[in-house]
């Protein structure tokens, strides 16, 4: 039987649920797509929650960072101060020393019993000298 021999509702028929079945196999395919938008949205949006909750971390460490290095400048502005004033007190013994030196070997040239000592700078060479024009 040919397809004209069929009566009008047998084509129409056919030609009916081929339609059908081609709109029903389309809305499958945008189902399945929006499905997969979907799917994708969801996991974006985890993903930003997740982001969000590490910068929301990240934020706190910079801010806990922070703390501890205003707490360092301060720790060591106080080293330094205090550095500072031991180098200044330093100097201060290292004058007094050089004073006290210099007390006690004016004191290692000072006689008390009435005679007079008599410093001669680089006596040994002034001796082999003398000794020399002499002879």
């Amino acid at each position: 039987m040919e397809t004209s021999d069929l009566p009008f509702n047998a084509t129409t028929t056919v030609s009916t649920t081929s339609a059908t079945e081609k709109s029903n196999n389309d809305l499958k395919s945008i189902h399945d797509i929006i499905e997969l938008f979907v799917t994708s949205v969801h996991r974006i949006k985890d993903e930003l929650i997740r982001l969000n909750n590490e910068l929301l971390q990240q934020s706190q460490l910079v801010e806990t960072i922070e703390k501890h290095q205003a707490t360092l400048k301060t720790s060591n502005e106080e080293s330094n101060n205090v550095l500072s004033a031991m180098n200044t007190y330093l100097i201060i013994l290292q004058q007094k020393l050089s004073s006290l030196k210099q007390e006690y070997d004016d004191q290692q040239v000072t006689s008390y019993d009435g005679t007079l000592i008599w410093k001669i700078d680089k006596f040994q060479e002034r001796m082999r000298k003398n000794i020399h024009y002499f002879s």
